[in-house]
């Protein structure tokens, strides 16, 4: 895969340049609250060399100039756009939903086979409730594993708005294409849904700490004995946390799942590494029902970027389909 886009980036004249691939480490880094150096000793650590990330990290850079260019146009949000959007994203009802999740890891060396598993795990544990349970006890890497995937039962309007507008076309039984989740790829399945009387307010944004940990989970139980508050973290942890404000949008769908979850001021040690240890501590410091500042804007940029997406996916077959003819050849 990242051959076809240094190739479609070769033919049309938009290749990432060193300053857009060193970018686009700190940016791929920053993702896991690291410098780039930091991150290259990380995955050196587990064997992953410096220039596969680089190479990794170019591949990416190019296919987004890629696709910029030569779709950006067509994939341009109109104001009417956003606002069908935002009012799609509102509460008329209440409903609950039981769900069931099966989470991979994504890493630059695993990535292509990885989507090539959960894309047949995908197809063929459709309408298997029993084989999906199974498989993600043996397979994901949530803390859901145990309880064969189970997610409980949450109000609809808790999940993150791209699983949400899903899940809303499944049957009970049903599963998800794989739907990424920054440095993982998942597939969820319908166990229930429910109508209730009572109406969940739609949350538009979110405020919460991401607490880095190196000891695991006796870190994180002794850090969750600490502190009670997000305010907490500024006397206890002043230089061992960062606290975000995002748009729901834009929160990574596997730390958005584990907010879900949580009550202001509670934590998650959802978040693990390769080995199923506590990497990261999340604490929900609130949510926002209302639109932030400059909030037009942030959605009309998650729709042009799932517009892009769509796009994106079909210039990729017919590249892989011209490659097919030229070996041929």
């Amino acid at each position: 895969m990242s051959g076809c886009k240094l190739e479609a980036g070769a033919r049309f004249g938009l290749s990432a340049t060193p300053t857009d691939i060193e970018a686009g480490m700190a940016e791929f880094a920053a993702r896991a609250n690291l410098e780039p150096e930091q991150f290259i000793q990380a995955i050196a650590a587990r064997g992953v060399e410096a220039e596969t990330f680089r190479d990794f990290v170019a591949a990416g850079v190019t296919w987004r100039n890629v696709l910029r260019a030569r779709f950006g146009p067509r994939a341009q949000v109109s104001e009417e756009e956003i606002d069908r959007a935002l009012t799609l994203s509102g509460s008329t009802g209440g409903a609950r939903i039981l769900l069931a999740e099966l989470v991979i890891p994504l890493t630059p060396q695993n990535q292509d086979d990885v989507r090539t598993q959960i894309q047949g795990l995908s197809e063929n544990l459709d309408g298997d409730i029993g084989g999906f349970s199974a498989a993600a006890r043996r397979l994901s890497a949530a803390g859901t594993a145990r309880a064969g995937g189970s997610l409980g039962w949450r109000p609809l309007s808790s999940l993150p708005p791209g699983l949400r507008s899903l899940v809303l076309t499944l049957g009970p039984g049903d599963v998800t294409d794989p739907v990424p989740l920054g440095p993982a790829i998942a597939i969820f399945q319908l166990r229930d849904f429910e109508e209730t009387d009572f109406v969940t307010p739609v949350v538009t944004a979110v405020e919460y700490a991401t607490i880095p940990v190196t000891d695991g989970l006796s870190e994180a139980t002794a850090l969750r004995d600490e502190i009670d508050t997000c305010e907490d973290l500024y006397g206890v942890r002043p230089d061992g946390f960062t606290r975000i404000s995002q748009l729901i949008d834009e929160v990574p769908g596997n730390v958005a799942l584990e907010l879900a979850r949580l009550d202001d001021n509670e934590m998650s040690f959802g978040l693990t590494g390769q080995g199923g240890e506590v990497s990261r501590v999340l604490m929900l410091c609130g949510r926002s029902t209302e639109l932030p500042e400059g909030g037009r804007e942030q959605v009309r940029e998650v729709l042009f970027q799932q517009r892009l997406e769509s796009y994106a996916n079909g210039f990729m077959a017919e590249l892989r389909a011209e490659a097919i003819i030229t070996e041929d050849e």
